[in-house]
């Protein structure tokens, strides 16, 4: 599985797996409802993704074996200041002091350890109600402290739309799509949309590597390492008058220029 990212909680997704036991009666619509849903539960320890459109929270965080479904496993709660991730480690603080300073924000203190090379985190005091850096990364137990460990710089997300094999695309870098219509890997990006296209089953395309382009059934983008890239299959799209139109099914666009009404979309 990969990890991702939402209601500001780690989530290890489990390809072809699911979480058994119910957090609440409630099913989602799209990942993110569920996700969110979870992160307010104290209980909730994972959604799974039953079927299209149908997300379910858990109370337990042990997958099982499931050839249809998709689990999101809740981890540790996460921090983004000034483009770099923090991981909290409850219950916890960081053994060895940076210095003597504290800082009354999660923010300040973490401001003043981007400037630090060596600085590996922060210990909160909920009796200090301060923060302060740390050095190193050994632990010890705390019964009034928790850690946020510093962790890599947040990647530069890349996006656009292109048109192809008339279809829109929605290019994400870096990100990824989850499961596979087929085991086939495509040498070039053009043969793997041209397939995607061709194909109802499947709803965008990640690049894996060299040479290798797999087609997605997922079409919600999971970040991932860097040279992860994907395009998320769009509507169809047509051209007309040396441009490109995609189309979307169920939507309108705002505003109106003139009063005129046109009997066919040539004109």
């Amino acid at each position: 599985g990969i990890n991702a990212e939402y209601g500001e909680y780690i989530w290890a997704m489990k390809e072809k797996s699911r979480l058994i036991g119910y957090d609440s009666k409630t099913s989602y619509t799209t990942l993110s409802k569920a996700t969110a849903a979870c992160a307010k539960s104290d209980t909730c320890k994972g959604v799974t993704k039953e079927g299209a459109k149908k997300y379910r929270t858990n109370n337990n965080n042990t997958p099982k074996t499931s050839k249809t479904m998709t689990a999101y496993i809740k981890g540790s709660k996460w921090a983004l200041h000034n483009n770099i991730y923090y991981t909290q480690i409850v219950g916890h603080a960081i053994e060895h002091d940076y210095d003597t300073k504290t800082y009354k924000t999660l923010a300040l203190a973490a401001a003043a350890c981007k400037k630090k090379a060596d600085c590996s985190g922060v210990t909160y005091s909920s009796k200090q109600k301060k923060y302060r850096m740390g050095k190193g990364y050994t632990f010890e137990p705390s019964l009034y402290e928790n850690v946020w460990v510093r962790g890599g710089d947040k990647p530069t997300t890349y996006t656009m739309t292109i048109t192809y094999g008339g279809y829109t695309w929605a290019f994400k870098q870096p990100y990824k799509l989850s499961g596979y219509v087929n085991s086939t890997k495509y040498a070039t990006k053009k043969k793997a949309l041209k397939a995607c296209a061709k194909s109802s089953k499947c709803n965008g395309v990640t690049k894996e590597g060299k040479k290798n382009f797999r087609l997605n059934t997922g079409s919600t983008p999971m970040p991932g390492p860097k040279f992860l890239k994907c395009w998320v299959k769009g509507g169809k799209s047509v051209t007309k008058n040396g441009y490109s139109w995609g189309t979307y099914p169920n939507y309108t666009l705002g505003g109106m220029i003139g009063k005129t009404t046109y009997p066919t979309l040539a004109k």
